[in-house]
């Protein structure tokens, strides 16, 4: 049997496991004893600066504030009735917010221990939701994903090197050959895996499928699953708009071990930091930005294929007065 955790709110998490943590705090870092490194963190304080992860982070930066409306759109709702969390909201059945009378019982709903969502975001979040369980059925090297033996939006929390991670994952679901990691997302774009090869880096997804991975290992003994069983990791991602078609693609692991190296390159900075409390910024030395091979050879092109800039800029080496360019025979300058 599955060992799962229940965090009781105020009480610091002293051992590592899987946990079911209430939103609010998982996002304040309201857990451990100290300040814990997430996936968010890891991928800001590598792909920006250590100052950056400090100031997002909600015990390190006493000012930060969590950029939160306070309501949900169809994208929140979507995402949360899927996973099975988005039952406590209050539905208002207004076109939007910005009446008073609209504005009045959002708060009303607020203050009654519920999320306010608007009726009309609300029946898109449910067509979206049972077009997503219809698809994803069909995915057969993912059997009974969505079912009741897959575990829904729990924390994977545990320690490295004597410092606290913490990994709130969509989906964990424990086959017998192996286990998988699912991350769910909702766009107004394309779910295209084509499209979504190239988003996986720009947004850094590769480092947090891989720290979610790393926790996951950290803790499978810990849930009684053999340590030893592969962790692979998916993308499931559903387009909001038209027929809501949704795909789903695995990061192999060639994504995967590159991403590893990311990850302990964030774990070695936080703890650097985190035990100095210096929390650096940019290196404080010009930069030099050179030439990008491509962007030379896109302009040359240009200057040999296009009439209008051929020769335009020969004189660049000119002694600036040089009345060279004056003699010069205009028929030299044609492109062809």
């Amino acid at each position: 049997m599955i060992d799962l955790k229940q965090h009781e709110p105020g009480v610091p998490i002293t051992k590592p496991g899987l946990y079911a943590i209430d939103e609010a705090d998982y996002h304040a870092d309201r857990l451990c004893e100290m300040p814990s490194l997430s996936s968010t963190l890891a991928r800001v304080i590598i792909n920006e600066t250590p100052l950056h992860a400090w100031y997002g982070h909600p015990r390190l930066n006493e000012a930060h504030e969590e950029s939160s409306s306070g309501t949900m759109d169809v994208g929140k709702a979507h995402h949360a009735m899927l996973l099975g969390s988005g039952r406590d909201v209050g539905i208002c059945d207004y076109k939007d917010w910005k009446t008073n009378a609209a504005k009045a019982e959002r708060d009303a709903v607020r203050e009654s221990g519920l999320t306010p969502i608007l009726k009309k975001d609300f029946m898109q979040a449910e067509k979206l939701v049972a077009l997503a369980r219809r698809q994803v059925a069909n995915f057969s090297e993912l059997p009974d994903l969505l079912g009741r033996a897959t575990i829904f939006e729990h924390a994977a929390v545990w320690k490295e090197k004597g410092f606290w991670c913490r990994a709130l994952m969509d989906i964990v679901r424990i086959y017998p050959d192996f286990v998988a990691i699912a991350d769910f997302k909702s766009t107004e774009r394309s779910a295209s895996p084509s499209i979504l090869k190239r988003q996986v880096f720009q947004m850094g997804y590769d480092v947090q499928m891989a720290f979610y991975r790393r926790g996951v290992r950290r803790i499978l003994a810990l849930l009684g699953v053999d340590k030893k069983l592969p962790v692979r990791c998916f993308m499931m991602v559903q387009e909001r708009a038209g027929p809501g078609a949704l795909s789903i693609t695995e990061l192999d692991e060639d994504v995967l071990t590159l991403a590893d190296k990311k990850v302990v390159a964030s774990l070695a900075l936080w703890k650097t930091c985190l035990e100095r409390n210096e929390w650096p910024a940019y290196p404080p030395f010009v930069s030099t930005i050179t030439l990008p091979p491509y962007i030379e050879r896109d302009w040359l092109e240009r200057e040999v294929n296009d009439d209008a800039l051929a020769g335009a800029g020969w004189d660049f080496a000119l002694p600036i007065g040089d009345p060279a360019g004056e003699r010069m025979d205009p028929s030299v300058l044609r492109a062809g």
